[in-house]
């Protein structure tokens, strides 16, 4: 999946790379970017690095739920966008550890560490 080894290739704004992988086609709908296996990934998703510090948050971004911030019991939250981050490389046995990403047309995504799947 093309995703899954290229993410950077598979954002929006990267399509000349995109291309020149041979691993996109770009739709009219600006949040997808879909590989040519018929596989989708997100646009424009975050970078899960910049969720590390809950005190330097991305410009847009804030927490949302009953835990601390950046634990299992919430979400990071646009709400300009309508995207989520959820942290859950902390998930209890029987699923692998992950975070999914909720996009602003509301699909979900689950990166294990490996790019993005939609779930």
């Amino acid at each position: 999946m093309i995703c899954a080894r290229y993410p950077t290739a598979c954002v929006a704004g990267a399509a000349a790379t995109c291309r020149l992988l041979g691993g996109c086609e770009l739709p009219d709908d600006p949040y997808w970017n879909e590989a040519t296996d018929g596989e989708s990934c997100p646009a424009n998703p975050p970078d899960i690095d910049d969720y590390n510090d809950p005190d330097n948050l991305p410009d847009g971004w804030d927490w949302r739920g009953n835990g601390d911030p950046g634990s299992r019991e919430g979400a990071y939250h646009n709400p300009t966008t309508g995207e989520s981050l959820h942290d859950d490389r902390t998930h209890p046995p029987g699923r692998d550890p992950h975070t999914t990403y909720t996009d602003p047309s509301g699909t979900r995504w689950d990166n294990f560490g490996d790019g993005w799947t939609k779930q």
